[in-house]
């Protein structure tokens, strides 16, 4: 977080798989992983309707059959997917100090247009956790969209250059 607070950004976005993929109980992490991807599945054949198509096999059988496996076989240093949902950053950005930035309503609107616009986009529903954005298939929440920013830093011997 230092390097990024160095850098200096008004706003850090945070797009997120709203699941929990990092529970040390395998079972727990298994279930989330079948709903999760399960609703994943569940939305591409929804969505891209040709089972043959190049793209959607692509994803199925490459993408998102390495994370599955990544999150249900792998332990320890192994396990490189450990996505984690919005209560969890929110918290854990908490301690590096950085403030959860409302969404506009602006925003929502241009989330449920582009929603809108595909066929399927009628079984995706767009909520509000905190001040952040959660996109859900048929009742599953699928990602979270979330907006920081930092703290201002404390003043330090009447120095306000911040």
């Amino acid at each position: 977080m230092a390097t990024i607070r160095a850098i200096g950004p008004r706003v850090m976005v945070v797009v997120e798989a709203e699941a929990n993929h990092n529970s040390s109980n395998y079972a727990r992490r298994f279930v989330d992983a079948l709903f999760h991807y399960g609703a994943l599945f569940d939305c591409i054949g929804e969505c891209m309707v040709e089972p043959n198509d190049s793209g959607r096999v692509e994803l199925e059988s490459r993408v998102l059959a390495g994370w599955i496996r990544n999150i249900v076989a792998a332990e320890g240093e192994e396990r490189k997917i450990r996505s984690v949902t919005m209560d969890v950053w929110r918290t854990l950005l908490a301690r590096f100090g950085l403030g959860e930035a409302k969404m506009s309503a602006l925003v929502l609107y241009q989330v449920g247009w582009v929603l809108g616009r595909f066929s399927c986009g009628r079984f995706c529903k767009v909520d509000i956790n905190g001040k952040s954005i959660v996109i859900g298939w048929k009742g599953t929440p699928i990602v979270s969209i979330s907006a920081w920013k930092f703290s201002r830093p404390r003043k330090q011997n009447g120095d306000d250059r911040n």
